[in-house]
């Protein structure tokens, strides 16, 4: 991936949380002095396992580009969600971001390659062979293309009961 000119960061303040502000670059700093946050520094983003960068406020998991689409472009039009138009979801420039419906979503996917996890439709011989295979949890999931997780359920039965 190339890298993108920023020229210049703007900051603009975070829609329903109030002292706090959120950058054309994804950072979220304080906005006003407070007990535990000193003003202007930014706080440490995390990142979810699938990717997607968050911080904590005030016990609550804001992610970042949802607080950048509220900030900059507005509210969530009815339908629609957040969108990382590269495919990246640790990429969160502003011009990377959009508000979409889930076919717009799925259009970026197709268009950057990208391909998500989808293991509740495996076809019945990949259940079968996932039972039978040997190996750790996480073994088996890289093996098929799944998390750990979903070879646990299907060998405990949770999920694809249906398949003999």
């Amino acid at each position: 991936m190339g890298k993108t000119k920023i020229d210049k960061i703007e900051w603009m303040p975070i829609p329903n949380i109030s002292d706090y502000e959120v950058s054309t670059v994804g950072s979220i700093r304080r906005s006003s002095p407070g007990k535990s946050t000193r003003v202007g520094r930014k706080l440490r983003l995390q990142i979810t396992a699938d990717g997607y960068c968050f911080v904590m406020i005030r016990r609550r998991k804001v992610k970042v580009y949802r607080a950048m689409l509220e900030a900059f472009v507005g509210p969530a039009p009815d339908g629609c969600e957040g969108r990382h138009l590269d495919g990246i979801p640790g990429h969160n420039i502003l011009s990377n971001l959009a508000w979409g419906t889930r076919l717009d979503q799925r259009e970026d996917d197709r268009r950057n390659g990208v391909q998500r996890r989808r293991s509740d439709c495996l076809a019945p011989g990949s259940v079968r062979a996932i039972r039978n295979a040997l190996g750790t949890l996480r073994e088996v999931g890289q093996r098929f293309g799944v998390s750990h997780t979903t070879v646990h359920k299907i060998r405990a039965g949770l999920r694809y009961s249906d398949v003999g």
